[in-house]
This record gives structure tokens, C-alpha cells and sequence, in this order.
């Protein structure tokens, strides 16, 4: 999370704290910017990468990261961690294409 209030942050990281984790969290996903500013916009987006590993130069296998994007006079909880819910649900549907994707290759090969 990368944050301009000092107000908010506290309320996020307690609603993260709270957040259930079945497993421990291995790189995570989703980056959250929130600005206190005078222009309102609330987004996210989702994206494929591909990391490449630094000493042989081969590209790994894709995978989605989210962004979550929320400015305005006042920031609000509850828009953010709406954000952040749609970016899990999205990043779990990415993932759940990919895995049926990689069956279907394997089953015609």
C-alpha cells in the first residue's frame, strides 16, 4: 500500500490484520495507492506478467497483478477495500482460466 494519509492507513492495515488467511501469503498481487488530493477517482485494473528470471534470461510463467487506485479530499474504507475485493475476485478468475487453459493444452497434446 502506498498512502499519503495518515488518517486511513491505520483503519487499512486493522482491516487487513483482520483479513482470514488460509495460507501465508507468498508474493502478493495487489497494490493499493491512495492519495488524499482534490481530484476523486476510484479504479483498479488487472494485468498479466511475465517474470523473467535474472541469471538465465528465460521468461516464467504469467501470472495477474492488480492495482487499486483511489484519490479524493476524503479517503473511504470501505471504497478501498472494495477495490482490493474485486482485484481478489478478478486475479482468482485469472488464475482459475489459466489452470483450464493449461488442461485443455495438455489433454490435446
Amino acid at each position: 500500500m502506498i498512502c499519503n494519509s495518515a488518517s486511513i492507513v491505520p483503519d487499512l492495515l486493522a482491516y487487513l490484520d483482520r483479513a482470514p488467511k488460509k495460507d501465508p501469503p507468498g508474493g502478493l498481487p495487489i497494490t493499493v495507492y491512495a492519495l488524499e488530493s482534490d481530484d476523486a477517482f476510484a479504479g483498479y485494473a488487472i494485468e498479466e506478467i511475465e517474470e523473467m528470471d535474472i541469471e538465465t534470461g528465460d521468461l516464467g510463467d504469467p501470472k495477474s497483478v492488480a492495482a487499486v487506485v483511489v484519490s479524493g479530499k476524503k479517503l473511504s474504507l470501505n471504497v478501498i477495500v472494495a477495490g482490493i475485493e474485486l482485484s481478489v475476485k478478478g486475479l482468482e478468475a485469472d488464475a482459475k482460466e489459466r489452470e483450464e487453459a493449461a488442461k485443455e493444452a495438455e489433454e490435446s497434446a
